[in-house]
């Protein structure tokens, strides 16, 4: 994203990268879906963050042993996440441009 780009000395660039996404991935809700936020220098990533998806307990309502009906909850769970990573935007708060520019 254009608006977070910043001119930063290159032996610092992972270090500043790291604190970034750490102010982005604590100020963003968890989505539906895994979200990577990943920082860029030369090309190269030098940090990524990692915000893990919200889940459902799908397997609240099956009672007993039926193993291969929760496994087709599961999988199924996991085809529609799978479904949303490919068609999902994110929103980004816009309280948290102020803390990224406070975050150096």
């Amino acid at each position: 994203v254009d608006a977070l780009c910043r001119l930063v000395p290159r032996d610092a660039a992972a270090s500043i990268g790291r604190a970034i996404l750490a102010t982005m991935a604590g100020g963003m809700e968890r989505q539906q879906f895994q979200v990577v936020l990943q920082a860029a220098a030369d090309g190269r990533v030098v940090a990524r963050e990692v915000i893990n998806a919200m889940r459902k307990d799908v397997l609240a309502k099956c009672y007993g042993g039926d193993v291969t009906r929760k496994r087709k909850l599961l999988e199924k769970q996991r085809e529609g996440k799978r479904k949303l990573k490919r068609i999902g935007n994110i929103e980004v708060p816009q309280e948290l441009f102020p803390k990224l520019m406070r975050a150096l």
